[in-house]
């Protein structure tokens, strides 16, 4: 499954209070609304709970974006967390609890604030609608209030990290007191049990991280009706001072400072002791540090593996972008970007973000104005953002994100060569780019060739020739320097760009090349700039051309084909390869990419993808029948530059009878459909009959010469063997193989010397 995010769709929005807008009631808090989760109650997509300050809790079905509870608390309520709802059942009849717990309200007493837990008991339309509220005041202030999904206890958490455990009626069951002085806690996620793969299978699973002066900890407990402390234990981060902190059920952990260093954990189980180990994966975000993020919030969301979804306003032209990273290789997998609602666009004091996770599928995006007297003008909202992302994290997966990944990510800066290039090799790349630039292709050449020849040995084949070629393999020539030179010589944006084969085609003879070192792949951006011979080159020496760039090669090789006017060949008996213009993909093409090591599924996948016509279809198949149909001794080369004739000969029968069975395999319905094609599929028929008849008839051979085919395998072994070794093979053999050898040679009537030929 390839990683996607798709356009995000509202699911409501709100007034801002200008009670809590700013002023004494604002305490550094979001100005508008806090969201959670529920997956329960039968809803497909699961149930949204808003809390909005000033206004009241609102419990939104996804599914169908209807209204499913409201609860109208007045302009002077506000709350100190997320409200959560519990779908469940009780005597047979389903309901719904909401919990909220309320931080300001006429009916609270101010000693009370923060300590005043509300619930209502919703039935179903069904059961008759009723609501009930109760008000429950409990020992400490709750920061974090959280419901796991199967199991009826709830999780009560104060700002500075005691954990207490109450029923559903929320009756105290128990209290862990936080082991440390002054803490504060950042963020904390409860987790069903059974879900944690680090932690114990029964019990819900709380991820406390804590703020401790400079120190940042993580406090791992397994939470039953009373709580065991699993790991208790510092994180190295440059300071305490964070964005945002991500954790999944899987254990892997990631701290976005900001400072934008984005750093990563994994949580594990090792000889039944929940522990902690740093990844090696560590990536500084531009545009993250403090002073660029002072307007704007951050969030980050983990959707499993290392995969982690981040949301913020872009710098320079602000509207929201998401990225879904994949950590462990620190590449983006998929990005999209959409404008900021209009309800916003007068919040001059920033926005505040969150991402809530929803389902394998969607997230939740709460959006509000940070306090100022301008959020008062605004509204919130609650967005829908749609994603798709792989089951596991895969190299496969990351292979080709740098270059695109590479604009969201920092350059560091060292006290040594950038890259592991020195000075000579910068200089050369800083003249080639600054000749791409000025639209002078010649002179890129020359910066390049002047550098290479004494540094490489690159020397011209001919003074007439415009080929060269590298006399010695050299460091010099490093992944890292190679991939920056096609960053120039191939940019993504082509329109207004010179282009210049030279260099391309010299590091593509030296194999010097991979398809990922282009943000496009080689092979298309070869391809888009119609240099033919680089595309012959790439195929000829690039090892990792993904199938469906080699299927697009084989694709415009056939509509050029089709396009043309073939002219009459002077020998009637010539295979005809290429007689193209210049501008026209020659055949020879085709036949190099039929050479190319695939695989055969992702290939067929390829061509139903990229060759869906049957006309298409039927062109290739006539092509590839044509061939043959006639004499591979006798070709008609036409571009001699980019294939020799002893190479066109070395496309062998059976290569081609290869392809043309997964074409058949792939497209065999689609041809079956169009009458034009008919005539071809009867000459394959024809050709393939026969060989079928004789493989059928020497199949029937098997049996009888198995054996000698067995004795000649034994004799050929036995004969490059040196002497030491067949006297030790002999003495081996005890009386019993002997015997059955004696006895396997008189029935065949073979004797010690006697040898048999047989001619088929």
């Amino acid at each position: 499954m390839a990683a996607s995010i798709s356009e995000p769709f509202a699911l409501s929005s709100y007034d801002v209070s200008k009670r809590f807008a700013y002023g004494k009631y604002a305490e550094n808090k979001p100005a508008s609304l806090f969201v959670t989760h529920d997956h329960g109650g039968g809803a497909k997509e699961g149930y949204a709970t808003v809390a909005v300050p000033g206004d009241g809790v609102h419990v939104l079905d996804i599914s169908d974006l209807h209204l499913a509870s409201s609860y109208a608390l007045g302009p002077s309520t506000s709350f100190s967390c997320p409200a959560v709802s519990r779908s469940g059942t009780e005597d047979g009849v389903s309901v719904r609890k909401t919990y909220a717990v309320v931080a300001l309200s006429p009916e609270v007493p101010e000693e009370e604030s923060g300590r005043t837990i509300w619930v209502w008991t919703d039935t179903t339309p069904e059961s008759g609608s009723v609501q009930e509220k109760k008000s429950v005041v409990v020992a400490h202030k709750v920061s974090h209030l959280y419901a796991p999904k199967g199991v009826l206890d709830l999780i009560l958490l104060s700002p500075n990290g005691d954990v207490t455990v109450a029923s559903s009626d929320l009756s105290e069951l128990s209290t862990d007191p936080c082991p440390h002085a002054n803490a504060s806690v950042v963020k904390a996620f409860a987790f069903p049990p059974s879900s944690a793969t680090f932690s114990r299978p029964t019990s819900t699973t709380l991820v406390l991280f804590l703020a401790i002066g400079d120190q940042l900890r993580i406090r791992v407990l397994a939470v039953d009706e009373a709580t065991l402390s699993l790991l208790d234990e510092a994180l190295e981060v440059e300071d305490a001072n964070i964005h945002d902190v991500s954790c999944c059920p899987a254990g892997y952990v990631s701290v976005l400072g900001r400072s934008g260093l984005w750093s990563s954990w994994q949580l594990q189980v090792v000889e039944s002791k929940t522990t902690i180990r740093a990844k090696n994966s560590q990536v500084r975000l531009a545009h993250m540090s403090s002073t660029a993020r002072k307007s704007h919030g951050v969030s980050i969301l983990s959707l499993g593996s290392s995969f982690v979804l981040l949301t913020s306003v872009t710098h320079h032209n602000p509207e929201f972008f998401v990225l879904l990273w994949d950590l462990q290789y620190s590449v983006v997998l998929a990005t999209h970007t959409f404008p900021i609602p209009t309800t916003l666009t007068h919040a001059k004091d920033g926005i505040h973000l969150e991402l809530i996770s929803a389902s394998s599928s969607q997230a939740l995006l709460a959006i509000s104005p940070k306090q100022s007297e301008s959020a008062s003008t605004c509204r919130s909202s609650v967005l829908v953002l749609p994603f798709q992302v792989p089951k596991t994290s895969t190299i496969a997966n990351a292979m080709g994100r740098a270059a695109s990944s590479s604009k969201w990510i920092q350059a560091q800066p060292t006290d040594g060569p950038q890259g592991g290039l020195d000075s000579d090799r910068q200089a050369v790349l800083q003249a080639v780019k600054s000749a791409m630039q000025q639209k002078r292709p010649e002179a890129a050449d020359a910066a390049f060739l002047k550098w290479a020849t004494p540094v490489v040995g690159v020397v011209q084949l001919s003074p007439d020739s415009a080929e060269f070629m590298i006399l010695q393999d050299d460091a010099k020539l490093s992944y890292e320097f190679v991939r920056q030179l096609l960053a120039i010589f191939l940019p993504s944006a082509i329109p207004s760009t010179p282009y210049s084969a030279k260099v391309v085609h010299l590091l593509l003879e030296q194999k010097a090349v991979s398809s990922g070192m282009v943000e496009a792949g080689i092979l298309p951006a070869l391809l888009e700039r119609r240099d033919w011979r680089g595309a012959w080159l790439a195929v000829n020496t690039v090892v990792d051309i993904p199938e469906a760039h080699v299927m697009a090669a084989i694709r415009q090789v056939v509509l050029s084909h089709r396009g043309q006017q073939q002219p009459v060949a002077a020998d009637p008996d010539a295979m005809e390869v290429d007689t193209a213009s210049a501008d026209q993909p020659p055949l020879s093409l085709l036949l190099e990419c039929l050479h190319y090591a695939f695989t055969p599924a992702p290939m067929r996948l390829a061509l139903r993808q990229q060759i869906p016509e049957a006309e298409n279809l039927t062109a290739l198949l006539a092509i590839l029948v044509g061939w043959l149909d006639k004499d591979t001794d006798n070709l008609d080369l036409g571009l001699e530059s980019i294939v020799s004739k002893e190479q066109v000969q070395s496309t062998t029968e059976r290569r081609i009878l290869s392809f043309i069975r997964l074409l058949l395999d792939a497209s065999f319905l689609t041809l079956l459909q169009y009458p034009p094609s008919h005539t071809l599929l009867r000459q394959v028929s024809t050709r393939i009959e026969p060989e079928l008849a004789l493989l059928e008839e020497m199949e029937s051979l098997r049996g009888p010469l198995a054996s000698y085919a067995k004795t000649h395998a034994d004799a050929v072994a036995k004969a490059a063997l040196p002497p030491e070794a067949k006297i030790q093979q002999i003495q081996q053999v005890d009386w019993r193989q002997r015997r059955k050898a004696a006895h396997e040679q008189a029935t065949m009537g073979i004797g010690l010397y006697q040898v048999e030929e047989i001619t088929i």
